[in-house]
């Protein structure tokens, strides 16, 4: 009923971008999909989904042609719980990415959307960025690993500013 995807499914490959080409230039892509063009959670899946197994299967075909792949693919998703089968596929695919040299960065507005995948997050020694704003449940997730850090430091943080939880060679900081 869409008519954007209705054309996408009728367009020819000649157009289509080489992405396993651009990482290997280390080229931008920005994919935008502005709400008012997919406005339905079905359509947002469809694509999101769709480009998320296109970067991975590029990802993949660069892994398999250099031992260690460079440089870094960084794939930026914002508001990923939009669409519950990419939510899915991340969780297969966040274990694997750092062997790929794919660097997913998920932007969300509480943790909590994030749910079905925090544990693959974490135990793929993920880094979080917490803001002004975030929730006492939100702290609460990493409160462990937040050594001296009360909720307030957080709550009370000047604008534009953030609480940054960083993975590295010998944990967190």
């Amino acid at each position: 009923s869409n008519f954007k995807l209705k054309y996408m499914y009728r367009a020819k490959g000649s157009n289509n971008i080489d992405l396993l080409q651009c990482m290997r230039e280390g080229k931008v892509v920005l994919i935008k999909m502005k709400d008012s063009d997919f406005n339905t959670r079905l359509q947002k899946n469809i694509l999101v989904t769709y480009w998320i197994s296109k970067v991975w299967l590029a990802t993949q075909l660069r892994g398999a042609e250099m031992e260690k792949p460079s440089p870094r693919t960084n794939l930026i998703i914002d508001e990923l719980f939009q669409a519950p089968t990419s939510l899915q596929m991340m969780e297969y695919i966040l274990p694997q990415a750092r062997k790929f040299a794919l660097k997913p960065i998920i932007s969300t507005h509480y943790i909590k959307q994030l749910d079905s995948i925090f544990n693959a997050l974490v135990t793929s020694n993920g880094s979080f960025r917490l803001l002004r704003g975030c929730t006492e449940n939100d702290f609460n997730y990493f409160k462990n690993k937040l050594d001296n850090y009360e909720y307030e430091d957080l709550r009370d943080m000047k604008q534009f500013h953030s609480l940054d939880l960083i993975y590295h060679e010998t944990g967190y900081s």
